[in-house]
């Protein structure tokens, strides 16, 4: 170490002249070899510092553990470097190296007076500046350390001199790297112009490759996705990718390292785009894999390429099919072939090249990390019980296991290239989160690493290009937006003087800049929308505290009007989908490009136009279907539509679009916070009858097949019908059904309320609140066993996913809560029973001698009771997680939710001292009167619920509505009429 430093303090004086002697150089050595050393800590734990011996810096290290010393590992634990110390360390190596360097140089000169003097020399000292100036530019490695705790690799100049270099570029170029080595990362990225993704139909029907005949049939269908005409979003412009025969007969691979190649990146010509460019200098960067990394790698990947192709399709199927609009899977595939047979076809058996490493390009890294987590999805789905189907036959692993190699390998090769430098990088990122999100969403692990969420937010934040292309062009009149309804309703509830940015009514808002028409941005553009609404898939990303909330990322664009006008045209005409059409559209009202306001008026207006203008999207093309098929009796014979596959198919997609919009009105009551001064008579309105006719269309469309089934003749039985069930899982992506399930979890949870508010004695309601909970619990039970009784394979292998089972477990549990509680008020309102009560009134309350169901019939009406009897008599723990953080986000908001609607029963109930004689219901079902309510009858009592000066919540209007396919129709007109005749007369502005 004496000598390694004092070369160091040699290098940092170089020689002044070209011709100094030796002899100088040398006096120099002496006079700063009584320099004093520099100071290092020890990063090693306590032993084995004081041994001498390697310390893998875990807590406690192997080495203690192996000689049982962990105690007094414990008390002297390790000290790995912080991030902050890589850094310096790095950088400090990178001198010492640019030091010898020079060193060298100069001594060659010294000796050197003449050119053709010592070639060899020259000619060896040429080949080592070579690889020292490689070696300054690769990333530090640290061979003891445990690269998982130091995730974030840093910038190899410091952010100063990295942007004061990149201002020097020319402008197409901004953004690139400086060095030609910068840190090695991959991705797919487009190409051509954004192309429509479908042909017109919902899901077109093309051929995939098929199956090799050793591989059983998958027990899911395949998706049919039409991917010829999908964004192209590729490493190689696919004129480069090689036929399948050349795939099969690449070169062999050599495994000797090559020599250090000059760094000059030379773009391609025809690039046109900085993406282009980008590309253009990852295929450039070579990155090295040791051998030992490679016979990990290539023990994990399956004997065939076919094996890969069919996980893949199955993971194309539980894809949310926006995202696969922006994907190119198939070139991803195409990609993914190529890496595949060229590590397949590296020979890592002979002992002798242990030591070497192969060198692959960025581009094939990235594929190669997407290539396991694609896996990982596929498997998940997989249940043709794939075995021995490793190239490694000794490994024996469970299915879990093997997923989690998988992931571990492509974390790890994410890791080795990961940077943020280049939009490229960025893509990637993106491209990996979103197939690992999906994973982890069907796995149930989504909440446990929400964190990859927020990592991938910094890193977009630190490349400036990509900010620069994300960042809204009129930030000042967005910059007050809410970006969530949770965060506008909560402002707007905490302080009605907070301004908050609120729609103006048309969508549009003020005069803003165009959008560029760039192909970065389009593509951007479209990441960034579907990044923002994972946040809003997921709410327990919102109350863990996410990123998309923070200063860097308030000016960032959102898909309101203006923009999705820019990226898909008028009307979204661009996109063929109507699933994918109406998703955005949906979204597209949930972002408004609006006005400031400090009016809570004006805020009531916008939040419940936002609803009517779901609605509005979609109620016509469904007010059409049910009176052509469900009505009685029918006006067309519905066996038209079973007979048109067009027609059917349509009939299909109005079903999931108000599958989808159901769910959006049951699933949100955070406004009504809002509304605290009056009963919110319009949304409840909306969301009791959407809760009350939340499976109609479903349940009736079923119907219709199982009739026309029982009808066909015995010569008929080849035009027999799957259940709807089946019909929907074979021609939908696994992300639409698990509307359905989400729909059967808020039902279940509104039902219980009502069931323990109902149950409580001598109440009257304004409302006939038994008939309601009757209605609703018919139409879910008939709905659940549909789900839980069905004979389909496919729904039976659904059930076995992890995200799936839970929630049908936990529909179950809640279903065994209600059933029990009214055998319980059965038993108490049968005669015997009420004998028997009448009796037991006299004496104490806190009698030790009382039943189980009395004393559960006591805790009724108490809601803290009630959700604590179900969290530790029927939920178990990991569904109830799954309820807490998976549905509602936290503890706070599921509260929240279910106090919401036990306020809305509690506004039905009539007290005491006031008029019950106007044909009120109570709460077994009968009137106090004999006038009845009307729903166009004018206010004669203080207990009517006005929601226009004309119009009332009451039983007719429940009765009226609870047939529909939707709930409560209302728009812009029934608004305004609201806001006059129930909001302005309680507010004060």
């Amino acid at each position: 170490m004496a000598n390694e430093d004092s070369m160091n303090d040699l290098s940092s004086t170089p020689p002044t002249s070209t011709t100094s002697s030796p002899t100088s150089s040398h006096r120099q050595l002496n006079m700063d070899h009584n320099k004093p050393k520099r100071q290092r800590r020890s990063y090693s734990c306590g032993p084995c510092k004081l041994l001498k011996i390697k310390c893998d810096l875990t807590i406690p290290c192997t080495s203690c553990q192996r000689f049982k010393r962990t105690d007094r590992c414990l008390q002297h634990p390790p000290q790995p470097p912080s991030q902050e110390e890589l850094y310096k360390i790095k950088e400090r190596k990178k001198r010492t190296n640019i030091k010898k360097l020079r060193l060298t140089n100069n001594l060659v000169q010294t000796y050197n007076s003449t050119n053709d003097s010592l070639p060899s020399m020259s000619n060896s000292i040429t080949n080592v500046s070579r690889q020292i100036i490689a070696n300054i530019e690769s990333p530090i490695k640290y061979s003891s350390v445990d690269l998982n705790r130091y995730p974030i690799p840093y910038p190899t100049l410091d952010h100063q001199q990295q942007q004061a270099q990149q201002q020097q570029q020319p402008y197409h170029l901004r953004g690139l790297p400086v060095s030609s080595a910068q840190y090695a990362h991959q991705y797919v990225v487009p190409l051509p112009p954004i192309q429509p993704h479908t042909n017109g139909q919902p899901y077109p029907q093309p051929k995939y490759p098929q199956q090799s005949q050793s591989q059983s049939q998958s027990p899911f269908p395949l998706p049919q996705i039409n991917q010829s005409t999908r964004l192209q979003h590729s490493i190689l412009p696919p004129q480069q990718i090689p036929s399948q025969q050349q795939e099969h007969t690449l070169p062999p691979i050599k495994q000797e390292q090559s020599q250090p190649q000059d760094q000059t990146i030379i773009l391609n010509p025809l690039s046109t785009t900085i993406i282009d460019q980008q590309l253009d200098q990852d295929k450039n960067t070579m990155i090295s894999l040791s051998m030992v990394d490679i016979k990990r790698i290539k023990r994990l990947l399956p004997t065939k390429f076919e094996i890969f192709e069919d996980l893949h399709q199955l993971y194309l199927k539980s894809m949310n099919d926006q995202i696969m609009d922006i994907m190119n899977y198939e070139t991803m595939k195409q990609q993914i072939k190529l890496i595949y047979f060229k590590v397949i076809q590296i020979n890592d058996e002979d002992a002798t090249k242990l030591s070497s490493s192969i060198e692959f390009n960025l581009i094939e890294l990235r594929n190669l990390s997407l290539l396991f987590i694609l896996l990982s999805n596929g498997y998940l789905f997989d249940q043709t019980n794939l075995n021995n189907f490793l190239l490694e036959k000794s490994l024996f692993k469970s299915k879990l296991d093997i997923i989690n190699d998988w992931i571990k390998i492509s974390k790890y090769l994410k890791l080795k290239i990961i940077s943020y430098s280049k939009i490229t990088d960025i893509l990637y990122l993106l491209d990996w989160y979103f197939i690992i999100k999906n994973y982890y969403t069907y796995s149930n692990q989504i909440v446990q690493n929400y964190l990859e969420f927020n990592n991938l937010l910094n890193y977009a934040v630190l490349n400036n290009q990509f900010m620069e292309f994300i960042e809204d062009p009129d930030k000042d009149q967005s910059a007050g937006a809410s970006n969530n309804i949770n965060d506008a309703a909560d402002s707007a509830a905490s302080s009605s003087s907070n301004s908050l940015h609120l729609n103006n009514g048309n969508g549009n808002g003020n005069a803003v800049k165009n959008y560029p028409q760039s192909f970065e941005f389009k593509l951007l553009a479209r990441y960034w929308m579907q990044l923002r609404l994972v946040e809003i898939e997921f709410t327990f990303f919102q109350y863990k505290g996410s990123l998309l909330s923070s200063n860097q990322l308030k000016n960032t664009i959102v898909p309101h009007k203006q923009l999705l006008k820019s990226l898909y045209g008028d009307n979204l005409s661009s996109i063929k989908n109507p699933l994918v059409k109406f998703a955005i559209q949906v979204w597209g009202l949930y972002y408004r490009r609006s006005k400031y306001s400090t009016s809570i008026k004006d805020i009531i207006k916008s939040y419940l136009e936002l609803y009517g203008d779901i609605m509005g999207l979609y109620i016509d093309e469904l007010k059409h279907e049910q009176a052509l098929y469900f009505t009685t009796p029918p006006q067309r014979n519905p066996n038209e539509f079973f007979n048109d596959p067009e027609l059917f198919n349509n009939q299909l997609n109005i079903l999931m679009k108000n599958q989808i919009a159901l769910t959006v009105f049951i699933r949100w009551l955070s406004f009504i916070r809002i509304e605290t001064n009056y009963f919110p008579s319009l949304r409840y309105t909306s969301y009791l009858t959407s809760m009350m006719n939340l499976f109609n269309h479903f349940n009736l469309m079923d119907d219709m097949i199982t009739e026309r089934n029982n009808e066909l003749s015995e010569g008929e039985e080849h035009l027999r019908m799957d259940d709807l069930l089946t019909i929907l899982i074979k021609q939908f992506p696994y992300h639409y059904i698990r509307n359905f399930y989400q729909s059967l979890i808020y039902q279940s949870i509104f039902l219980i309320i009502l069931q323990d508010f109902i149950l409580i004695p001598n109440q009257t309601f304004k409302l006939n609140l038994k008939f309601i909970y009757d209605l609703i619990f018919s139409r879910f039970q008939k709905t659940f066993k549909k789900f839980l009784n069905s004979k389909s394979t496919l729904l039976k292998n659904l059930h076995k996913i992890e995200f799936f089972k839970n929630s049908l477990n936990l529909v179950i549990e809640f279903n065994n809560y209600l059933q029990k509680k009214q055998s319980e008020s059965d038993m108490e309102n049968s005669p015997t029973t009420a004998s028997s009560s009448s009796t037991t009134a006299t004496t104490s309350s806190s009698s030790s001698s009382a039943s189980p169901h009395q004393t559960a019939t006591l805790s009724v009406g108490d809601l803290t009771e009630l959700i604590y009897q179900l969290k530790v008599n029927f939920i178990s723990f990991e569904n109830w997680e799954i309820l807490i953080n998976f549905y509602f986000g936290s503890r706070e908001n599921f509260m929240r939710y279910i106090e919401k609607i036990w306020d809305l029963f509690e506004y039905f109930k009539i007290e005491l001292n006031e008029d019950t004689s106007n044909g009120i219901s109570n709460g077994n079902g009968t009137s106090n009167g004999s006038a009845t309510h009307t729903g166009t009858s004018t206010p004669t009592s203080s207990n009517l619920i006005p929601i226009t000066n004309e119009l009332y919540l009451n039983d007719q209007l429940i009765i009226d509505n609870c047939h529909k396919l939707s709930g409560f129709e209302f728009d812009t007109n029934s608004v305004v009429e609201y806001i006059k005749a129930v909001v302005e007369p309680n507010i004060q502005e």
